[in-house]
């Protein structure tokens, strides 16, 4: 008789959906100690390179969907095959630093909290991306001290703390009955923008204690690799991710419906808005300005046309005011120029006319806009006066100069020259006369 071997529970899952990520998965998981991994239906290497540390390391495990579901269903497989008593996430393109888990470990048995958050060090991997590193270091690193009950979402789902906290889900180990329980009520439903903010809510619904180790920068946070970074955008990346966010809102929306916690339904609120401005920013900072109404047609589809317009109207005020302020004005092909365009023909629209008629509030941002694109036109009249005036100026002197050089090369003045040298008293008394005779 033989007895049944018992099963080890490990004390970590490390949970990391990857889809075609060949150039960084063994750096990813060359940095994991136990983990559960998730192959998010890749098309590239990535399985293959999985599979080959997996035969080197039992504790790797392998499980591979069908076809590319988004990171929100890799991670909901993944948690329903995990079995750690603590879980973390981790992205494929980013890595853990040597000794987290050990650091973890300690601070998991001084301190029995729910969740326990750590620090990351940002790795920009463009020269874009490192004009807002450390300002996004600082940000994720931010901490409120120990947190508890809705405190927890208050930190990261509203601005009522000192401190906001980022809603990042990587940079905490979480008790893993509680990662279980949370996405088991989570979106059956594909994710793809924001996904990680609807799930760090609801795992910080379901927890009572935070204790936070910032100081620990125990994740390598890579951006500018996938999809973080300030890269410009397309307007079919634009069109794909603001439609992305609003199914996000969509499934926070439906979670918070059943919630009876009034720190939910106004968290998911708080995060409606702030979803919002996200898209706004890519907007007016990412955006190829040429295809703004474009972008602005999409919006309007998508969240309502009240919410384009004052998307529209708030870049435009912010920009045009800017150079208001610091007097002086937009280059020909600046951002203003298109939106400029753009809000004209909006506001002459049948399809959104009526928006601007029916809220006061939007009539008299256009009026603040308006009022600063005359003050715009009448400094760009100004300096092109001022340029008309100058290039005649200069053209004048040209044609004075030109004058004086023919005048130089004639036999009267070769003879004068002769008689009369440059600079003596005989010339000044010629020129004199010359000058009387001529009337100057």
């Amino acid at each position: 008789m033989h007895r049944k071997a018992a099963t080890v529970v490990p004390q970590f899952s490390i949970l990391i959906p990857a889809y075609n990520v060949e150039r960084y998965i063994s750096r990813c998981l060359e940095s994991v100690i136990a983990q559960t991994f998730v192959d998010d239906g890749s098309t590239d290497r990535t399985a293959e390179i999985a599979q080959d540390l997996q035969v080197k390391d039992a504790r790797i495990h392998l499980i591979r969907l069908k076809a590319n579901s988004g990171r929100h269903i890799a991670r909901k497989t993944a948690v329903d095959a995990s079995i750690g008593e603590y879980t973390l996430f981790l992205d494929a393109d980013d890595s853990l630093e040597p000794h987290l888990l050990e650091l973890l470990d300690h601070t998991s048995k001084a301190h029995a909290a729910d969740m326990i958050r750590y620090g990351l060090s940002v790795i920009p991997e463009t020269d874009q991306d490192k004009k807002w590193a450390y300002d996004y270091e600082s940000m994720f690193n931010g901490t409120d001290g120990e947190l508890s009950g809705n405190e927890i979402i208050r930190a990261s789902f509203s601005y009522d703390l000192k401190q906001w906290v980022s809603w990042n889900i990587h940079t905490t180990m979480y008790r893993s009955d509680i990662v279980k329980a949370s996405f088991k009520e989570m979106s059956a439903e594909r994710l793809n923008k924001l996904e990680d903010a609807y799930e760090y809510l609801v795992l910080c619904a379901h927890a009572q204690t935070l204790y936070p180790v910032t100081e620990v920068r125990g994740l390598r946070y890579h951006v500018g690799r996938g999809i973080s970074g300030r890269s410009q955008y397309s307007i079919d990346k634009f069109i794909y991710d603001q439609r992305s966010v609003y199914d996000v809102i969509l499934a926070v929306r439906r979670y918070s419906g059943t919630r009876e916690n009034p720190t939910i339904k106004q968290a998911a609120a708080w995060m409606e808005t702030r979803a919002f401005s996200i898209i706004q920013d890519d907007f007016q900072e990412r955006l190829e300005p040429e295809r703004c109404e474009d972008a602005f047609q999409s919006v309007a589809q998508i969240w309502g046309a009240k919410r384009a317009c004052q998307m529209l109207c708030n870049c435009l005020e912010s920009r045009i005011w800017w150079f208001c302020n610091m007097n002086s004005y937009p280059a020909e092909n600046d951002r203003v120029s298109y939106w400029k365009t753009a809000l004209a023909h909006i506001m002459r629209s049948d399809s959104f006319k009526d928006v601007f008629a029916s809220n006061a509030d939007l009539e008299k941002q256009v009026e603040h806009i308006y009022e600063a694109i005359d003050t715009i036109d009448q400094r760009i009249a100004q300096k092109k006066q001022e340029d008309s005036a100058r290039e005649k100026a200069v053209r004048l002197a040209y044609k004075q100069l030109v004058i004086e050089e023919y005048r130089k090369t004639t036999l009267s003045y070769r003879v004068t020259n002769a008689i009369f040298p440059d600079g003596t008293r005989r010339r000044k008394a010629f020129d004199r006369l010359a000058n009387k005779h001529a009337g100057k």
